[in-house]
């Protein structure tokens, strides 16, 4: 099958002081260009985590950049400086790697999931599913699973 459109991505997960609830729960790069896509202030979506660690948890998504751990998290811990305008000191860090489909929206996902589902027609008795093919969201991939197997259940009581 075509090749894979699948990117990795790197999540940081820092417990940090310095920083307050008050600035909102998320934050978006604001270029594309940046090492950060996204800030997620997990204290400030679910204060009583505060209350139970005695410290500020953050998440930063990070751009495909094959950044070490080590320069993961001090990327990371830069960009929660400089959004919240404060000197973070890193109490503790996590960093998580995983795969990603291919997000819907990228110029060639169409054309590589028309090429799939081709190849995979000649095959019989293959469907497809999965976010490799139905995009990145949960909402994609069960919309899609849905009408797989719906063509799954005609083929079934209705070939001749």
């Amino acid at each position: 099958l075509a090749a894979d459109g699948s990117t990795e991505q790197t999540v940081v997960t820092l417990a940090v002081s310095g920083i307050t609830a008050t600035r909102g729960a998320g934050v978006y790069a604001s270029d594309a260009a940046s090492d950060v896509q996204r800030i997620d202030h997990v204290t400030a979506q679910w204060p009583s985590i505060a209350r139970a660690t005695g410290h500020e948890i953050v998440r930063v998504t990070l751009a495909e950049r094959g950044a070490d751990d080590d320069e993961a998290v001090q990327i990371a811990a830069g960009a929660v400086g400089e959004a919240y305008g404060a000197t973070v000191t890193v109490i503790d860090s996590h960093v998580e790697r995983f795969v990603r489909a291919q997000s819907r929206a990228a110029r060639t996902h169409a054309d590589r999931v028309a090429a799939i589902r081709t190849q995979a027609a000649t095959m019989p008795h293959l469907d497809v599913v999965g976010a490799w093919v139905a995009g990145d969201t949960v909402r994609d991939v069960i919309t899609d699973a849905m009408a797989t197997a719906e063509a799954i259940r005609r083929r079934a009581l209705f070939s001749v």
